[in-house]
């Protein structure tokens, strides 16, 4: 990802766009490891119901949410 971020630097034209592009950059990798994350508790969690599945998965979206609305409000 610090290749990815220093290429941004590089070949971006405005502050502005650096920006938005590393914030992209780095919202998409927190999604994807909050998807691994849930992927792995369900894996290792002796799920009995489907409750706790959806739990788990539910904290994931409510993380994203959050991830979301905090960037947009800055």
């Amino acid at each position: 990802m610090k290749q990815q971020i220093l290429d941004i630097l590089d070949k971006s034209i405005s502050n502005g766009m650096k920006a938005d592009d590393i914030v992209s950059l780095i919202q998409d990798e927190t999604f994807a490891n909050l998807d691994e994350a849930a992927k792995y508790m369900v894996s290792v969690i002796a799920v009995k119901d489907m409750a706790t599945v959806n739990a788990i998965y539910f904290m994931k979206n409510v993380l994203q949410e959050m991830t979301i609305g905090g960037w947009k409000s800055e």
